[in-house]
């Protein structure tokens, strides 16, 4: 403990992503504030419900910024009883379980819309020729077996 973090350094070094990881944080903090908003709403199972699924959605959302390690923090913190972070956990698999499929599809539909070019053997906008790409297995086969042979020549000769 006492280190320091030089955020210049860290700002330098993750370029792009850092916009992006931001973007996501503030996603998971408003989608965290209108979830327990909800909650708070339909407030069906009474105040002390209402206080447990706070919590878990204060572990959930450091989760889903910081990593598994933050929720098992959270919980600790808040004093979650471990059967609740249990089932916290076991719902939101089962909700990414939906979720990542579902982003595939729509970002395979997106893709189709935003490129011209509809044939699916067609190269990426970045490739310039077709020699580039590798057609088949066989010829991924073929590639392989020349850079083992290669490789066992230079273990021979070394």
């Amino acid at each position: 403990f006492g280190a320091k973090a030089d955020l210049r350094a860290v700002a330098r070094v993750s370029g792009a992503l850092l916009p992006a990881f931001l973007l996501g944080t503030v996603g998971t903090v408003i989608g965290s504030l209108v979830g327990f908003g909800a909650i708070a709403l339909f407030n069906i199972q009474g105040e002390e419900a209402v206080s447990d699924m706070a919590k878990v959605l204060a572990a959930l959302a450091a989760k889903n910024i910081g990593g598994g390690i933050n929720f098992v923090a959270v919980c600790d913190a808040l004093k979650i009883s471990p059967a609740t972070a249990a089932a916290a956990l076991t719902i939101d698999n089962v909700m990414a379980l939906l979720y990542f499929p579902l982003c595939d599809v729509l970002g395979r539909r997106f893709n189709r819309r935003m490129d011209p070019v509809s044939d699916s053997n067609s190269l990426p906008n970045s490739m310039e020729s077709a020699e580039s790409v590798p057609k088949n297995d066989a010829v991924l086969e073929t590639d392989l077996e020349a850079h083992l042979e290669a490789a066992d020549n230079k273990i021979d000769a070394g």
